[in-house]
């Protein structure tokens, strides 16, 4: 092993251009003079004030950064030793051992240092292009004027040299996208306190990503385990608010947004069709983005919001009507498995296209993507899925069939068919039972729409 120790002083800051609407920058490539650093703490650089049209980036005292020379085999963190007046400049240090003497070197960074869990040099590159593994927290702690210093994940590369530099020259650049969210006319009590406010996205928000540099292009993309949910913890006693957040970059254009805030009484919440809509959270920008509250209200328990398409339907979970009737999973007809559809209580309250009220977890339903449909199992069980046979009666639910049911609309209602090994079944009712349908003109499948209903925050 080959001992290194390094310092670097740092003098520039990341600026974030500011402009109308939707169209903010974050973090730009600026140049700084880097070398390499170490530590095992987390922090991460702030917003400044947007003074002449761009919002400075400025480094914190408690900054951490991951650091690679070369190749994965050299891996280092480190810390601020020194930071400029102003907060725009800042000194780090590392001490390294090499594990393998570079052919050049070229010295990679991801701040912050506890964000960063892989980083990988392109094969047969020699222009410094590199994979980034990275992770862009679930639940996130903003300031009043700013993002959670650990979830604003940026990524910096240096210009390679044929032997070790007392300074690498380095750039830095976001990875993640930001958004500036505003709450509008939420109807609380004037003492009613917000504590945070949860966003559900299409598309992944959150958790595992990548980003990856090439000589053509760069991307950033989440993970098959990302989280389509942010939660911003935030207090506030105010009935319009701003707050910032981070995430991984989404086009959430032809789907939807589901915002709640909770209180110490309650939670809003409404839910935002983008369907025909362009709304991007793009890598290095900036969103800023208003939702008006105004006609949601309180809620002690979660709320299912209607289904009004096929296309709307998620991985997730359902409750789902026919006929007006709602089917438990753990009501079956003695050994047989047959569900019984079972009416509305008194406990549940349909208004508008929301239901809301202590909703059984019988009543509730799993619905997981697969080749053209879902598959239907019970909740807290994948392994008790609903399926159809050929029989009139047959509705059933265990484990014996894995089948995929369809959605689709029909005379402007939804309908729910499912193809078995023989052919293609309806769903309809039939007294307090759920039947099996072989033709699509069936009275009883004809008079039997199909209701979902799904949850987007617990």
């Amino acid at each position: 092993m080959k001992p290194i120790v390094a310092t670097l002083l740092t003098a520039a800051a990341l600026s974030v251009a500011c402009s109308s609407y939707d169209s903010h920058s974050a973090p730009q490539a600026e140049r700084i003079s880097f070398s390499i650093a170490a530590s095992a703490d987390m922090s991460r650089t702030q917003w400044g004030e947007c003074e002449e049209g761009a919002y400075a980036v400025k480094w914190q005292p408690d900054d951490r950064i991951r650091v690679m020379l070369s190749s994965a085999d050299n891996i280092g963190t480190g810390s601020i030793e020194h930071i400029s007046a102003n907060g725009l400049g800042a000194c780090f240090a590392v001490d390294m051992s090499l594990a393998c003497e570079p052919s050049e070197y070229i010295c990679y960074a991801c701040c912050p240092e506890s964000a960063c869990k892989d980083m990988t040099p392109a094969e047969d590159d020699s222009q410094g292009h590199v994979s980034l593994a990275f992770t862009v927290p679930t639940r996130q702690m903003p300031s009043d004027k700013s993002f959670d210093p650990d979830a604003a994940v940026i990524f910096g590369r240096s210009t390679a040299a044929d032997r070790m530099p007392q300074v690498f020259d380095m750039r830095f650049t976001s990875v993640v996208a930001y958004g500036k969210l505003t709450i509008m006319d939420l109807p609380k009590e004037p003492d009613e306190r917000v504590v945070s406010v949860t966003l559900r996205a299409s598309r992944p928000l959150t958790g595992q990503a990548v980003y990856r540099s090439g000589s053509e292009t760069t991307s950033v993309c989440a993970e098959a385990d990302a989280s389509n949910d942010l939660e911003i913890e935030y207090a506030s006693t105010d009935d319009n608010f701003s707050l910032w957040f981070a995430c991984i970059p989404a086009a959430l254009g032809g789907g939807e947004l589901c915002v709640c805030v909770k209180t110490d009484r309650g939670r809003y919440e409404k839910l935002i069709d983008l369907s025909d809509k362009e709304f991007s959270l793009e890598r290095n920008r900036i969103l800023s983005f208003a939702v008006d509250m105004g006609k949601t209200q309180r809620c002690d328990t979660p709320i299912w919001h209607r289904i009004a398409s096929p296309d709307r339907i998620r991985d997730g979970d359902y409750i789902i009507a026919c006929g007006g009737s709602y089917l438990p999973n753990d009501t079956f007809v003695s050994t047989t498995k047959h569900p019984q559809a079972v009416e509305l209580g008194n406990d549940v309250h349909i208004e508008s296209d929301r239901l809301t009220g202590s909703v059984k977890e019988g009543m509730r339903w799993h619905l997981s993507t697969e080749a053209d449909g879902f598959i239907v199992s019970s909740y807290g069980d994948p392994s008790a899925m609903l399926y159809a046979t050929n029989t009139s009666d047959g509705i059933y639910v265990d484990g014996a069939r894995r089948l995929t049911w369809r959605f689709t609309v029909e005379g402007g209602a939804m309908r729910a068919l499912c193809r078995n090994a023989q052919d293609t079944r309806y769903l309809g009712l039939a007294g307090n039972k759920w039947r099996s349908y072989k033709t699509f003109d069936n009275i009883n499948y004809d008079s039997s729409e199909i209701t979902l209903y799904g949850l987007y925050v617990e």
